[in-house]
């Protein structure tokens, strides 16, 4: 039988009355709090009894003392006096217990109380939960951005959707808590001013964690959707940020052992977590990242030389190629295709380019785009459409020339609907074509032939 155990710290910081019920019951089953934990409350087991649990905030503490003040003291040694024992602290918040049957209360001014709380709130938990929600809108802003310049791009990449995705979740967090606290002292006010006794103080801790877990699912099955590489990567970045962590309060604890000030503690924390994030986060990302390109090499890939220059090329597998089009064999072609899939949309991007100073073979390249999500073809078809939308031409002459995509003949094609490529009124050899939930942006080097668009529909769709 185990004799000690780890609870995550489950509760708002400043639910004082959801803390103390939650001790006391754990005191019945024969638990109790030994120590407050940076992340966890360590509890050890003992006889079941009926315990008494108070929790006081101290507003001019901090997670940088490096031992009680004069004025906590006094506190500690009026409550011993009363019968309360300090269980433990964590920043401004005290957490007391005491074996008697009818302890005397530690708070007996509910105005004192809930003005110590706001205190306690706005330095304690506050600024943290105020800067995250400000990286938060940053980061959906940029999403929100990125979606409407390009699409494509983020909707078919299930981790740049899950980023978005989680970024919407700590919003929801960091409201939750913002939000939850004003609403409960609005109430904890009106209640005071009409007489009322202290209003039990609520959380929405389980709401958060629920939502926590919905993002950590999330990852989960967006990591099962990616290849072992990604995951390699995607976990080393998570044990770097934690080794920052761990290094930061480290750091801070041992500066408080020292009986370093809380000032001087503070900024030599600060001074070392942006130093540890550059060196750990950014020269171990660089090392992980050359570590897992040795253990996961790129397949089919070589160089070549051309008048000293080394230049790459891929051997990967195309579902089109110049040769079943034209007929054109050679060695000296890089073959390219790479995937982005997601749950709303599949993306594969294909080039077959002539190696550098062959410029008498003509290139090949091709995406195909299948849309899972009919609401999201006519987005996916449009961020094909306005690519080049902004792009101008000024020929010897000063006419000026736009790119763009214009709605021709489908029946060539056998397509649903076909868009050529022009650029001011010169067609070009670049095509959509659209065929179902599938969308194909094509480019020759030619003009392509009935046969050549029959063996692109045999090959392509």
């Amino acid at each position: 039988m185990r004799k000690t155990k780890h609870c995550i710290a489950q509760f708002t910081f400043y639910d004082r009355t959801g803390i103390q019920e939650f001790l006391e019951k754990q005191a019945r089953k024969g638990w109790v709090l030994e120590r407050l934990g940076n992340f966890t409350w360590k509890f050890r087991r003992g006889e079941p009894k009926e315990l008494h649990y108070a929790v006081t905030y101290f507003p001019k503490a901090s997670i940088f003392d490096p031992g009680p003040s004069a004025g906590q003291e006094q506190l500690r040694e009026f409550c011993a006096h009363a019968g309360w024992e300090l269980v433990g602290t964590t920043a401004q918040m005290q957490i007391f217990r005491s074996t008697e049957e009818d302890p005397v209360p530690i708070e007996t001014d509910p105005e004192l109380e809930l003005e110590n709380i706001h205190k306690s709130v706005k330095k304690g938990v506050f600024p943290g939960y105020f800067l995250l929600l400000a990286v938060c809108v940053l980061n959906l802003i940029r999403s929100f951005w990125q979606l409407w310049e390009s699409p494509l791009e983020m909707l078919s990449s299930n981790l740049t959707l899950f980023t978005g995705f989680s970024q919407i979740i700590l919003f929801l967090i960091c409201a939750l808590e913002i939000g939850g606290y004003f609403l409960w002292r609005r109430a904890a006010r009106k209640a005071l001013e009409t007489g009322g006794s202290f209003v039990r103080t609520w959380g929405f801790r389980k709401a958060e964690l629920g939502l926590l877990w919905v993002e950590v699912a999330a990852l989960a099955v967006v990591l099962a959707s990616v290849g072992g590489k990604t995951v390699a990567m995607y976990l080393c970045g998570v044990v770097l940020l934690v080794v920052v962590m761990a290094a930061v309060i480290g750091i801070r604890e041992g500066l408080k052992r020292l009986q370093f000030s809380a000032r001087d503690n503070k900024i030599i924390t600060l001074i070392s977590c942006v130093v540890l994030s550059v060196v750990i986060c950014g020269v171990g990302t660089v090392a992980v990242f050359k570590g897992i390109d040795n253990l996961w090499p790129e397949e089919n890939v070589s160089t070549y030389e051309y008048r000293g220059h080394t230049f790459t090329s891929y051997k990967d597998t195309l579902p089109l190629t110049v040769a079943e089009l034209t007929g054109i064999e050679s060695e000296d072609y890089s073959n390219y295709i790479r995937e982005d899939r997601s749950f709303l949309v599949e993306k594969y991007v294909a080039r077959q380019d002539a190696h550098v100073g062959d410029s008498e073979l003509p290139d090949l390249r091709y995406v195909i785009v299948d849309v899972k999500l009919p609401w999201l073809y006519d987005t996916c078809l449009n961020a094909l459409r306005e690519q080049y939308t902004g792009w101008e031409y000024t020929d010897v002459y000063g006419n000026v020339y736009h790119d763009e995509f214009v709605e021709v003949d489908a029946a060539p094609w056998d397509a649903d609907r076909v868009y050529q490529g022009y650029s001011g009124e010169y067609p070009e050899t670049e095509y959509i074509l659209c065929y179902g939930d599938r969308i194909i942006n094509i480019e020759f080097d030619w003009e392509p032939t009935a046969e050549q668009m029959r063996i692109v529909r045999e090959k392509l769709v």
